[in-house]
C-alpha cells in the first residue's frame, strides 16, 4: 500500500536496496484494486519496485545489527514480513500490528482475519516484557503487553462475529448486534470504525 511503498522510489535514488516478501514484488508490478476501499493502487515507477526478495524467513546483518525477517502469510495482506532487531531487542510489526485502533485487513491481497491472529501469536511467542513494538499505525511505540491487548481484541471479535454468521445472520443483522461494542471505545475511534471493522471480520469466517 502507498502509505509503506511511497518512499521506495527516493530510497532508491539515495542508493537503498528495496527488499521485500516475492508476493509484494508482484503486487507492486500491477495495479493493484482493494475492494473496500474502492480504490485502485497504480503499478509504482520500477525504482519504487523491490529489487531483492525474501521468503518465509531469513537474516541479514546490517551495521553490524542482525535484523530477522519473517513472512506472516494471509494476515493483513499476502506479502507482510515483521522485522526483529535482534541486539536492540525491537520488532517492527509492520501492519500486522495497529496500537489502539482497529486495523485494516486487505482481502484483495491475500489477507485474513485468521492469519493476522496468527501473525499476532507468532510475534508474542518472541518478544519480552522489554521488547520495544513497533506498529504500522495508532502510537507509534509499543510493548508486549499491549501487542496481547490487541491479539484479544482480535479473538473476541472474531468469535463474536463467527457465532453470528454460523447462525445465519447476514451481515446487516451482525453489524447491528455490534459483535465489538466492549472494545468500540478503545480501538473503534480511528479511521476502521466498528461498523468496518465488524465487515472485515464478517468477511473472512
Amino acid at each position: 500500500h502507498f502509505d509503506h511503498t511511497d518512499g521506495n522510489e527516493w530510497l532508491n535514488a539515495e542508493g537503498a536496496v528495496i527488499l521485500a516478501h516475492e508476493n509484494t514484488k508482484k503486487r507492486l508490478m500491477t495495479i493493484q484494486r482493494v475492494d473496500d476501499w474502492d480504490f485502485e493502487f497504480p503499478r509504482p515507477p520500477l525504482a519504487a519496485v523491490p529489487s531483492e526478495t525474501v521468503g518465509d524467513e531469513t537474516s541479514l546483518k546490517l551495521n553490524k545489527s542482525t535484523l530477522m525477517l519473517k513472512h506472516h502469510p494471509n494476515a493483513h495482506t499476502d506479502g507482510d514480513i515483521s522485522v526483529t532487531f535482534r541486539e536492540a531487542n525491537i520488532v517492527h510489526t509492520g501492519d500486522l500490528y495497529w496500537n489502539g485502533i482497529y486495523p485494516f485487513i486487505d482481502y484483495s491481497t491475500g489477507g485474513g482475519i485468521d492469519g493476522k491472529i496468527r501473525a499476532v501469536e507468532e510475534i508474542l511467542s518472541r518478544v519480552t516484557d522489554e521488547t520495544i513494538v513497533i506498529p504500522g499505525h495508532g502510537q507509534p511505540l509499543s510493548k508486549k503487553s499491549e501487542l496481547s491487548d490487541y491479539r484479544k481484541m482480535l479473538v473476541d471479535i472474531r468469535g463474536n462475529v463467527a457465532r453470528l454468521k454460523a447462525e445465519g445472520k447476514p451481515i446487516d443483522e451482525v453489524i447491528a448486534a455490534k459483535p465489538t461494542e466492549q472494545f468500540d471505545a478503545k480501538w473503534g475511534q480511528f479511521v476502521i470504525g466498528p461498523e468496518f471493522f465488524t465487515r472485515l471480520v464478517y468477511h473472512g469466517v
